[in-house]
């Protein structure tokens, strides 16, 4: 059980699509006891343990990624904070070179710890992608209730340089009508985030019955987000 634990999360090194050679952290890997996780010190130990030993071999390092798997919010953690200063110690002593990155579907912004660890990344990077709570909710599986308490947190990040991500589907969900790009837009709007990704899937996402959209639509929305909100768009692919 704890070698599994171990596994899941810390990976890596591994070649990331986005963050080069990068070293995949989930503070929330699963345990077998449901709302419980490793301490923040079995977290921090077991990437300590890691980054050294790459270290002392010479290894390339380009990133940390800290990401929940299957869409968990690494932020969930109780200890978050403690974790997201105690890995940029780590990163800055050993691969000062390194980028600290986060990953979060911003579902545990409401704790002002929390919100202060995002500081610590060097790119903090919030996925919002619904202008609806129904589809919230199709896309998420969260209660769509949570989609008030999301929209509200995310107007309260001071970080100029956060980066908020939108993955735009069809199939089961669809966040790419107009109606949908419009209750978006007008959220973002009042985020202001520093920078905005979007992207689609590469192949159809089976198992949410969810599809790619047209290479298209993609331009086009980035045309409008860019024109809507002032602020530089990318589009970036992803798996």
């Amino acid at each position: 059980m704890i070698a599994s634990l171990v596994q899941q999360m810390v990976q890596g090194p591994v070649e990331h699509p986005e963050f080069e050679t990068s070293l995949l952290v989930d503070p929330v890997a699963p345990n077998g006891r449901p709302g419980r996780f490793a301490t923040q010190a079995v977290v921090i130990t077991t990437v300590a343990r890691r980054i050294i030993e790459m270290s002392k071999a010479g290894e390339k390092l380009k990133s940390v990624v800290v990401q929940g798997a299957d869409d968990a919010d690494p932020m969930e953690h109780p200890e978050f904070r403690a974790i997201s200063e105690n890995l940029r110690e780590l990163v800055e002593k050993w691969y000062p070179r390194a980028q600290l990155v986060l990953v979060s579907p911003g579902l545990n912004l409401d704790d002002v710890e929390r919100r202060h660890a995002i500081s610590c990344y060097h790119h903090p990077i919030m996925i919002f992608e619904a202008g609806t709570q129904k589809t919230f909710a199709a896309l998420t599986g969260q209660d769509p209730q949570v989609y008030k308490n999301v929209v509200e947190n995310l107007q309260k990040l001071d970080i100029d340089r956060w980066i908020l991500r939108a993955r735009f589907v069809c199939g089961a969900a669809d966040n790419s009508t107009d109606t949908e790009l419009r209750g978006w837009l007008g959220h973002v709007e009042k985020f202001g985030p520093g920078h905005i990704q979007i992207t689609t899937p590469q192949k159809p996402i089976t198992a949410k019955k969810l599809k790619p959209i047209p290479k298209a639509r993609i331009a086009t929305i980035a045309e409008k987000t860019s024109a809507k909100t002032g602020i530089e768009v990318e589009i970036v692919d992803v798996a």
